[in-house]
């Protein structure tokens, strides 16, 4: 079997040194394993709405309409999830999903990767990647799950993008 692409993921550099690639069977091991990427939206139409009501000083409205658009990107995730693991015959709850710029996989840059692997997600979805790999529109989430019964949350270092932000050592 060929492979076609390949993600880095980061070790937590202390604690229990998890890393999401240790969910997976190795290169060298007992066998094929199953990856799922998912992609989800509530599409355009949610951004440009938004934009409407900020643009009519409307913004209380505009901040419950973004609350209710993020909140269904999310609840349609989790849905996917669930039809996902009932697909592999697995537990409910069993497995997590990792979206990028999270703590347990922090780089953007990896949805490259994913927009390669998941041609449509263009066309099909209307998805796109801005020149920092922010998706567009916003209310839309690009995870990977993992299937794995010990998969768990967890963060591979300081959170704190002050260094990010400020371009120097903080």
């Amino acid at each position: 079997m060929k492979e076609v692409a390949r993600f880095s993921f980061p070790r937590q550099p202390q604690g229990d040194y998890l890393c999401i690639a240790d969910y997976y069977e190795p290169i060298n091991g007992r066998g094929v394993d199953v990856v799922e990427l998912q992609a989800v939206t509530v599409g355009a139409q949610a951004d440009r709405k938004f934009e409407s009501l900020q643009g009519s000083d409307q913004y209380t409205e505009a901040y419950f309409f973004h609350g209710l658009a993020v909140q269904s990107a999310e609840a349609t995730a989790n849905y996917m999830t669930n039809l996902v693991r009932g697909q592999l015959g697995i537990a409910r709850g069993q497995g997590k999903r990792y979206s990028w710029g999270y703590p347990a996989c922090p780089d953007l840059d990896d949805h490259q990767i994913v927009w390669r692997l998941m041609p449509q997600i263009e066309k099909d979805l209307g998805l796109q990647l801005t020149e920092s790999f922010q998706i567009v529109p916003e209310q839309s989430t690009v995870a990977i799950f993992a299937h794995h019964p010990d998969a768990k949350y967890y963060s591979v270092g300081n959170i704190d993008r002050t260094e990010q932000i400020l371009g120097e050592k903080a």
